[in-house]
């Protein structure tokens, strides 16, 4: 199954929600193959058995994070193991555009599929990552 709570083929905006314990094969909470907007929310303890602990964003995906918005104890088994801190999978684009005295947290990281995928990561804004 992708995306415990959202398969994205389209456009989907998120403002101030939260996700907490979700999950799913790819995408704990969000599987995402278009454009995703996210706005002052919070991503916790969700899990991914293969990749993308709370977003799993491919490679036609662009996910754009704004205002205070908050990624921790997300995790991941790539390798049907152990739980691997992650937060977001990506092999698209994610654009990171906090404004002033806004922060953007990753307690967990992004990561690509370390092969021949490799997403794009922009990070603007006046803010805080």
């Amino acid at each position: 199954m992708s995306g415990g709570v959202i398969k994205n083929a389209g456009t989907v905006n998120i403002n101030d929600s939260e996700f907490t314990n979700d999950s799913a094969d790819y995408g704990g909470v969000i599987y995402n193959s278009n454009e995703l907007n996210i706005d002052s929310s919070t991503f916790n303890n969700n899990h991914a058995s293969s990749s993308g602990g709370a977003i799993h964003n491919s490679t036609n995906g662009t996910v754009n994070i704004t205002g205070n918005t908050t990624f921790e104890g997300n995790t991941h088994s790539p390798n049907a193991g152990d739980d691997i801190p992650n937060d977001v999978f990506n092999t698209g684009t994610i654009n990171l555009n906090p404004d002033k005295k806004e922060k953007i947290f990753f307690g967990s990281g992004i990561d690509g599929d370390g092969g021949s995928e490799h997403g794009t990561l922009n990070i603007n804004g006046q803010g805080e990552v």
